[in-house]
This record gives C-alpha cells, structure tokens and sequence, in this order.
C-alpha cells in the first residue's frame, strides 16, 4: 500500500486499522452512523463523496480506486 508514511493530522475520535474492514474498501460498523471526517494516513484527509461515502448501515466505503484494506492501513475519523 503507497499510504502508510504520513503522520495523521487530525485529532482522533476513533481509529480503524485495515485488518477491521469487512472488504477490501469497506468498514461496517452500525454505531458509526453520525457525521464524521476521516483521514487516511500517507494520504490526508479523505474528501467525502469523492473519495468516499457513508454506508447506510452505519460505516463508511472508501472510492479511491486503488484503495485496499491491508493490514498497515491506519484510518483515523473525527466526529463533527
């Protein structure tokens, strides 16, 4: 992953690694259902409906194309 350098800018609400995603691009999680932005470490803060998307379920789907949850993924979310 090209994504793992960069130091995270954003003070954290909550931290999601990428072993804890339920695919390759999303996280599932039913209590992470209010409005949050998130920040992709090696990469910066993610743009919301561009670069991703809520779920409707609770969680969010990342839209960069070449975007995989591996395990030295490190995504951070603050809550607004």
């Amino acid at each position: 992953m090209c994504c793992t350098s960069k130091e995270i800018l954003l003070p954290a609400d909550f931290v999601i690694y990428g072993n804890q995603f339920t695919t390759s691009n999303e996280y599932q999680n039913q209590f992470l259902n209010s409005r949050y932005r998130l920040e992709l470490r090696g990469y910066g803060t993610l743009i919301r409906a561009v670069e991703w998307e809520y779920l409707q379920d609770g969680g969010f789907k990342i839209l960069i194309p070449t975007f995989s949850a591996t395990p030295d993924v490190v995504i951070v979310g603050q809550f607004y």
